[in-house]
């Protein structure tokens, strides 16, 4: 287990760029919408501060190790169904790292963790029944983005493999051209001697 988390893939850097981005604005908007509503003097329940932070440092980690960090924010939305704080923006993490991890391929956990996420957080829920299509609707596109960043990246890799491949091709080229030239001055030093 500890090797196997030892070898998780790790972020690339415009990876960890975006995530630590989408952290700021999240939280820095879930926090400004706080301030700004009509309850702003209310104090704020412990639960649901926990909740903002758990997602927030979760999320942040994932941005850094995306395997370890990913499960992370899928059991922090597991115990906000649990829950049911008034975590807005956060709670949206939840669906950027299924994005995330269905765009590397990682396709039964994170339908197991999408799957348990909603199922109890409509559970615990007084209107279900209403709720129930926002909750497909972000979903379909958490699989939508991450199918769509999946296929940008088999393109990517596409475009690098030819790349690579015609480079070997040039350089082989080069060498037979380079082989032809010698053996050519090799022959006609030889008959002019």
């Amino acid at each position: 287990m500890r090797e196997a988390l030892q070898h998780q893939p790790r972020a690339s850097a415009a990876h960890r760029y975006i995530f630590l981005a989408l952290v700021l604005a999240l939280s820095g908007s879930e926090f400004w919408m706080y301030l700004t509503s009509s309850r702003a003097g209310e104090p704020v329940s412990t639960e649901t501060v926990t909740m903002a932070v758990l997602l927030t440092a979760s999320f942040m980690y994932a941005a850094f190790r995306p395997m370890v960090g990913g499960a992370l924010v899928f059991a922090a939305g597991i115990l906000e169904g649990f829950l049911w704080t008034e975590v807005a923006l956060p709670s949206i993490f939840i669906y950027i790292m299924a994005a995330d991890w269905i765009s590397r391929r990682w396709y039964w956990p994170t339908f197991g963790f999408l799957g348990l996420v909603v199922s109890l957080t409509l559970v615990n829920q007084r209107d279900a029944l209403h709720t129930f299509p926002t909750y497909i609707t972000e979903v379909l596109v958490a699989v939508i983005a991450g199918l769509a960043m999946r296929r940008n990246g088999d393109r990517v890799e596409r475009l690098e493999r030819e790349a690579r491949e015609a480079k070997e091709a040039a350089e082989r080229a080069k060498q037979e051209i380079h082989d032809e030239l010698a053996a050519h001055l090799h022959d006609t030093a030889v008959r002019d001697l």
